[in-house]
Formats: C-alpha cells, sequence, structure tokens
C-alpha cells in the first residue's frame, strides 16, 4: 500500500492502483483537513480551542479521537472508544513512522520517499490488519504534522 502526494494539499491511499481513500488540506501547511474515503465516509480534522494545542478528527459531526503531542516528541492518538495509540519515529534521522497500539505493538508504519524536487513526500505503508483506511490516512496527517513540527522548530532555533 503507498501513499502519493498528489500536490501540496492532497494526499491518496493507493492499493493495487485503486484510490482508497484522500487526504486533503484546507489550505497548503494547515491543520484543518478532511479524509474522505472510497465509500465516500468524510472525516474533518481541525485545530482544537483558541490556543490550537491539540486537534480534533469528527465524523457526523460526532469528535471520534483526539489528537496531541507529549514532551517526549510523540503525538498521542487518543480513540475513546478504540484506546490511544503513540506515533513516534524510528532510526537515524527518523527514517520511517510508527503508530503502536497501547501493547507497544506497531500497527501502522510509514517510509517517506521524498520527492525533493517538489518538497513533497510519498509514503510506503505497512500495516496489521485491523488498521482501517480512515486510520491510515489519520496516521499519514499526523506523520505531516510531526515534520512540519519539526521544521519549524529547526527554522525558529536557526534564527
Amino acid at each position: 500500500m503507498k501513499v502519493n502526494c498528489i500536490n501540496e494539499k492532497t494526499y491518496q491511499l493507493m492499493d493495487n492502483g485503486q484510490c482508497e481513500g484522500q487526504l486533503t488540506y484546507i489550505k497548503s501547511f494547515s491543520r484543518k483537513a478532511q479524509i474522505t474515503l472510497k465509500n465516500q465516509e468524510c472525516y474533518q480534522i481541525k485545530p482544537l480551542g483558541f490556543l490550537k494545542k491539540g486537534i480534533s478528527i469528527t465524523y457526523n459531526d460526532k469528535e471520534i479521537a483526539t489528537l496531541h503531542a507529549n514532551w517526549k516528541g510523540q503525538i498521542i492518538i487518543n480513540y475513546p472508544d478504540k484506546g490511544k495509540y503513540v506515533f513516534k519515529t524510528k532510526g537515524l534521522f527518523n527514517k520511517s513512522y510508527t503508530i503502536e497500539n497501547s501493547k507497544r505493538k506497531t500497527v501502522l508504519q510509514c517510509k517517506p520517499r521524498t520527492k525533493w524536487g517538489k518538497l513533497q513526500c510519498d509514503y510506503d505503508i505497512s500495516y496489521c490488519s485491523m488498521a482501517e483506511q480512515s486510520f491510515i490516512l489519520t496516521g499519514i496527517y499526523v506523520a505531516n504534522y510531526y515534520r512540519i513540527m519539526v521544521a519549524r522548530k529547526a527554522r525558529s532555533a536557526s534564527l
């Protein structure tokens, strides 16, 4: 399974040449986004609250998950009905990203393939059988969010 970056706002989840879903950002480098699956299910992703420290994922106007960063540089994905998952980087220079469940079992792994000429990134995906397309695209959202956070920190450190 792969995720292809179509442009700076659109990522498509591909399985055997078929588009299974899409992650679309409202604007370039925005935290507001939408996940649309092949069956037309639609999820909204948007920052929480005034200070925008967390992120909410909703389906049919009902919050189904929240995201927030912790002090270890990880991103916590909390599904009230499915439990907590932890997004982590792996390898030297953050070669891949993983999402682990509460038992520390990897349920999703994303290996970025950077398109340097366009400053875009495709992903190779491996996952356990329980991972749904919406969860995989949420993982891509979190990977992109992490990459933007790291880039902002590096830029502010160089100023």
